[in-house]
């Protein structure tokens, strides 16, 4: 028996532009971090635009310069306040009105997601997606340690969470790529 599962990528997709660099404006704006963070975060989207660096490398840069040493849950309550003051306004209607008539069809809807975990996971929520899969980061003890959990959920490891996390047992599964 077949099943049907609709994926839907966050960034540039579902969301205008992308989470990470909407949430380092935001946290900017707030005096939360510096400046340097935003300008930081776009230098390496461009470099990744350009082909100068990877996706994982952006990433890792931006975890190992920004995550370390962080706590998890002040980083989740973040981006929870991110997503309520500035992330929501951010959904394309048109993504929205999408994933909304998956999921009157029955259709379980999955995010996937080069973004941040902490970012995508209230987008999840009020989007009523059944899963989501985003990057990682490791933590210890509930504080980050500046390193991300392989594969990165970007690129061939977008692959691979698509398989590892959308997969039913013993069942066929359909996908819908949104």
């Amino acid at each position: 028996m077949a099943s049907r599962v609709a994926l839907f990528d966050v960034d540039g997709v579902v969301l205008r532009g992308k989470a990470l660099n909407h949430f380092a404006r935001y946290l900017v704006a707030r005096a939360e971090a510096k400046p340097v963070l935003a300008m930081r975060g776009a230098w390496y989207a461009l470099g990744h635009r350009l082909g100068w660096l990877d996706g994982g490398t952006v990433l890792r840069r931006v975890a190992g310069a920004y995550l370390a040493g962080r706590r998890a849950a002040e980083l989740a309550r973040q981006g929870e306040e991110w997503f309520v003051e500035r992330g929501a306004a951010a959904i394309y209607r048109e993504a929205a009105e999408l994933v909304s008539h998956h999921r009157r069809a029955g259709t379980p809807v999955v995010l996937l997601s080069g973004g941040m975990d902490f970012l995508v996971a209230p987008v999840a929520r009020a989007l009523g997606a059944v899963r989501w899969a985003a990057v990682e980061p490791e933590m210890q003890d509930g504080v980050l340690t500046g390193r991300l959990r392989e594969p990165l959920c970007i690129d061939d490891g977008k692959v691979h969470c698509r398989c590892a996390r959308a997969r039913r047992p013993a069942r066929r599964m359909h996908v819908l790529y949104g």
